[in-house]
């Protein structure tokens, strides 16, 4: 199991419940604060959340947004390695040339020793490069064709201040900006996506991933496919569904108040967003071997799965990023 120092967690700083002052000058995650400008909903539903709804949704939004994304409908799904790897060790400068594993081993005498030179995989782009055993999958994702794996070793910044949340801040913003409020993947969808439609970005999980976090179009979070629902405290059968069918009702009824509307338009949208998911939860779990640990990050690869082979009309949903966390933490130099 992957180790990580005391003071690296973030669970406690969630975006849209603000940051503690861990570090002097640390930035907030993206999307922090967006319940100033819209509105995550809880009780709404089980593990189903709505963020930054800009539009009235219409009837043929996701309609729209499915001609938008025809074509070859690429979709980025990006998995969040919380720590981050060690490009050193993962793909490690022990290759053929003798003075790079010199210099690895003057500088990292300990950490250098660990993995014998003859255990390692050769990285067929780079002669200098070895994979370390332990990603021998990913060495086969490499070597096929089909998946289109890239390898950028070496991508950093300059002058680190060896902040754990600022080091992270600058990969979920992809700038380095302190002050950033949006992700990467979130940038993206304000310039191609809708205000209207959280099916083109779904973060799997129970809150907003950093790296979606967007100014303008929806995007939704997701804890569980087949368990999301409107749920009412104390309520069910026809109890519930009285409530469900009002609380429908006034998420169509302007209110002339820009707060109180911004409310109606994700509920809303959440309902809809239901909806839009039903073909997604009618797709069987996929065949494809997956590890037998029980592991939530495991669940969210086989969701991602059905949710990109749903067909909606003989359609790909508008799905166009999904972001995953991996499971554990990666951040060891309190053992090293």
């Amino acid at each position: 199991m992957p180790q990580h120092c005391n003071d690296f967690s973030r669970a406690h700083a969630q975006a849209g419940s603000g940051l503690p002052q861990i570090e002097a000058g640390m930035p907030a995650p993206a999307g922090t604060g967006l319940s100033r400008r819209s509105v995550l909903l809880r009780s709404l539903g089980l593990g189903l959340a709505v963020y930054g709804a800009g539009a009235v949704k219409s009837t043929d939004a996701v309609e729209a947004a499915i001609n938008d994304a025809l074509g070859e409908h690429k979709v980025i799904v990006s998995v969040f390695v919380d720590g981050g790897w060690d490009g050193l060790s993962l793909l490690t400068p022990l290759g053929s040339d003798s003075r790079h594993q010199a210099r690895l081993k003057a500088l990292r005498p300990t950490l250098s020793s660990l993995t014998p030179a003859s255990q390692l995989l050769p990285f067929g782009a780079d002669p200098s490069l070895s994979w370390h055993p332990a990603a021998a999958g990913l060495r086969d994702l490499w070597d096929d064709p089909s998946v289109g794996v890239a390898v950028a070793p070496s991508v950093g910044y300059g002058s680190p201040n060896y902040s754990h949340f600022t080091s992270r801040h600058f990969w979920e913003v992809g700038a380095l900006d302190v002050g950033g409020t949006t992700g990467w993947m979130g940038r993206y969808l304000d310039r191609v996506g809708r205000p209207d439609v959280p099916l083109q970005g779904v973060s799997m999980g129970d809150a907003l991933s950093p790296t979606l976090a967007t100014s303008s179009a929806a995007v939704a979070a997701i804890y569980d496919m087949d368990t999301f629902g409107h749920t009412f405290s104390g309520g069910a059968g026809a109890l519930a569904a009285a409530a469900t069918q009002e609380l429908r009702a006034l998420g169509l009824t302007p209110s002339g108040d820009v707060q109180r509307d911004q409310s109606r338009i994700v509920t809303d949208m959440a309902f809809d967003l239901a909806a839009d998911l039903a073909p997604a939860v009618a797709v069987e779990q996929p065949m494809t071997a997956y590890p037998t640990t029980p592991s939530y990050f495991v669940d969210s690869l086989k969701d991602t799965a059905r949710l990109l082979s749903a067909r909606s009309s003989g359609s790909a949903l508008p799905v166009r990023c999904v972001a995953l966390k991996a499971h554990g933490a990666f951040d060891t130099h309190s053992r090293q």
